[in-house]
């Protein structure tokens, strides 16, 4: 629905509106303004308009501005003394006889708009109604769907926004903490045992029965003197010694006796 004011003193009076004609029909050389079929058509249409219309003496200025299909669909520009008091149901009483002089019109206007000084009863918006199929074919596709002009966006669900319920504001206060710290590992140190020296071997039994001076060949000497005491010191060893050696200790003997003696 749309309204217009009528503002006291206006200067002009004038405003569009679409009628349809069900006895003409959409003809491809009526698009172009510059056709002489345009130009015959919207000439003789004005001329008939004028004259419907208190005897041309109402209207000061009609001008086509197109023709769309739909039978056929004319938009007139009028422009109205200033002295006429309702131009808009000065049109409406002539157009609702369904004769504009001697062409067969709807008896209602498809749309009014663009009203200068005029006002416009509701009703007449030239809006599409909610639920017109798309696309808009017929049968299925009234008039008023087909050339209507969207005026209303259809609720959707999937374009609905809620609103954000804004909240005061609470200030931020920024809070800096302390950088943790970083630890490093300590360097691997690897320790080494020293091993301790190895001792000397143990002494055998047999050898710490002998003297130095008796020391077989198979005995250390630390071994031989590791079992010399006083009480043995001279004298001969009565560890029998094994059989390889027998013969050489006889001689190393028996040389110790000569010794002895010439001493």
């Amino acid at each position: 629905m749309s309204w217009c004011y009528v503002f006291e003193g206006s200067p002009v009076k004038s405003f569009n509106a679409v009628v349809r004609l069900p006895s003409a029909s959409y003809k491809p050389a009526l698009s172009n303004k510059q056709s002489p079929q345009y130009k015959e058509l919207a000439n003789k249409l004005c001329n008939v308009v004028k004259s419907a219309v208190r005897a041309g003496k109402a209207i000061t200025q009609c001008r086509v501005r197109s023709f769309s299909s739909g039978s056929l669909l004319v938009d007139f520009y009028l422009k109205f003394l200033n002295t006429i008091a309702d131009p808009v149901q000065l049109l409406l009483n002539v157009i609702k006889t369904g004769l504009l002089g001697s062409i067969p019109v709807d008896k209602l206007p498809r749309r009014l708009y663009n009203g200068t000084g005029v006002t416009f009863p509701p009703g007449f918006s030239g809006c599409k109604p909610l639920g017109c199929p798309n696309p808009c074919l017929p049968p299925t596709c009234t008039p008023l769907c087909s050339t209507g002009i969207q005026c209303v966006t259809p609720p959707s669900s999937a374009s609905f926004v809620p609103t954000q319920v804004i909240g005061p504001t609470v200030p931020v206060i920024p809070v800096s903490y302390p950088a943790p710290p970083v630890y490093v590992p300590a360097p691997q140190v690897s320790y080494s045992i020293p091993q301790p020296a190895p001792g000397p071997s143990p002494c055998p039994a047999p050898c710490l029965q002998h003297t130095p001076l008796y020391c077989p060949a198979y005995c250390a000497k630390r071994c031989c003197r590791a079992g010399m005491s006083r009480s043995h010191a001279g004298k001969r060893s009565r560890v029998q010694k094994p059989p390889a050696t027998r013969k050489s200790l006889r001689r190393v003997v028996l040389k110790e006796k000569r010794i002895h003696h010439k001493a």
